[in-house]
């Protein structure tokens, strides 16, 4: 028997591991891993002579795209999106061709190839500081503890008096430090207070209290998430490291300069949410054919609910470096947002790996995704065995962070297996 099996491999370096059994040759690895590495890329908002020109030209490498039948029928004054199926070979010699058109839309095109491909098929990538700690993306996952009041009342915790805040919160940080957390999260205490009658200048002035005592009590990198400008310049005199900003740094219909100025200035780790949908003009697939028939935000396909929140993280990621925010400061909380309903998160962490394509560090906030995730049938599991699952699905599909509301050693001990298991540079 020839004993026929199928292979799969999540990276082209296991590729390149199979070939070297058969091929002894180095350039003749090389050679066959990019014959070998296909890849299914969608691109949005192609002009119909363009969406020609790029399948001409991948019929000619023997790949292949589907475009809209609309373009190819005729009507060239619409645009299409398209799906690209080619090998990684195929891809460059595209990328190589368009560079030579002398069309400056397609030369755009090759550039964004070109960096997608090398941010998703990334081995290494940069190391970021973080109050003196190392943070190497892609070796290991870091754990975030959620020590914001929100946690508190998913636990049924709620207090009432600063003190009993403080108290136990930095005693849960403490905890979660010897379980093994590599950050915290304080979240926003101005949106959770359990004292409403206060101002938010009293917020504000409390939060950074909490803040100091907290740097004072443990080492650990400190993460404050808001979109206050205030709240934020608080916060980070008072010792917090990370910005977490839920609105993408967009403020009501523009975007924010002052706190995109203010991360630029102190050059601080920001993790940027997907804010609002449909905001600043991003291009929204079309549908076709049975798909757009009673589309609601409830029943939106899959594919439309991942480019709305790609085009979201794409245009707060593109805006920051224009005000000199730098990539290797950037991470993305894709379910931190506003996603159109709850009903979406089951899709996000299915095709989580999607957003590899962007190039940044991924956190994924498990207390989140239980909230959204509640059908009956996981009602009555136990809530350390709904976080083990969600944790296992989040790293295998590429998160680099994951945000739990209560650390414990358990959780350490999964992520280490799962790390061993799924990065091939894990280093524990």
């Amino acid at each position: 028997m020839y004993y026929p099996r199928i292979l799969t491999f999540a990276h082209p370096s296991e590729l390149a591991d199979e070939v070297a059994t058969i091929e002894s040759y180095a350039e003749g690895v090389e050679r066959m891993v990019g014959k070998g590495s296909w890849r299914i890329i969608r691109i949005s908002g192609v002009a119909a002579t363009h969406a020609m020109i790029l399948k001409q030209e991948l019929l000619a490498l023997d790949g292949d795209a589907l475009v809209s039948p609309e373009v190819y029928l005729g009507n060239r004054d619409r645009g299409t999106d398209a799906l690209i199926f080619a090998s990684l070979r195929q891809l460059h010699e595209l990328i190589a061709r368009f560079r030579r058109l002398p069309l400056p839309a397609l030369q755009r095109l090759a550039d964004e190839l070109e960096t997608t491909l090398q941010a998703y098929d990334a081995m290494v990538r940069d190391t970021l500081i973080i109050a003196g700690r190392s943070f190497s993306w892609g070796q290991r996952t870091y754990l975030m503890a959620d020590l914001s009041p929100t946690a508190h009342q998913f636990r049924g915790n709620g207090l009432s008096t600063d003190h009993d805040h403080t108290t136990v919160m930095v005693h849960q940080a403490l905890q979660a430090a010897e379980a093994g957390a590599d950050l915290l999260d304080v979240g926003d205490i101005l949106l959770s207070s359990p004292v409403a009658s206060r101002s938010i200048e009293q917020m504000t002035e409390r939060l950074a209290q909490f803040i100091t005592t907290l740097s004072q009590e443990t080492n650990l990198p400190i993460a404050i998430r808001s979109y206050r400008l205030e709240t934020t310049m608080a916060a980070l005199q008072a010792g917090a490291h990370i910005v977490i900003d839920s609105h993408g740094l967009r403020l009501d219909d523009d975007w924010h300069e002052s706190l995109a100025a203010l991360i630029a200035a102190r050059h601080i780790p920001l993790i940027l949410a997907p804010g609002e949908p449909q905001a600043h003009g991003i291009h929204q697939p079309r549908l076709t054919g049975s798909d757009q028939t009673q589309a609601t935000p409830a029943t939106l396909h899959p594919s439309a609910v991942m480019h709305d929140l790609f085009s979201r993280l794409q245009a707060s990621i593109t805006y920051a470096a224009t005000q000199g925010i730098h990539r290797s400061q950037l991470l993305l909380d894709p379910l931190g947002g506003v996603l159109h309903t709850p009903s979406h998160t089951p899709v996000v962490l299915q095709r989580l790996a999607e957003l590899r394509s962007l190039g940044q560090p991924i956190l994924i906030d498990v207390a989140h995704m239980l909230k959204d995730m509640a059908p009956q049938r996981l009602l009555t599991e136990p809530d350390h065995e709904k976080q083990a699952a969600l944790m296992t699905l989040a790293i295998q599909r590429g998160a680099d962070i994951i945000r739990l509301p209560q650390i414990q050693e358990h959780h350490t001990r999964t992520a280490h297996l799962l790390d061993t298991l799924v990065r091939p540079e894990s280093k524990q």
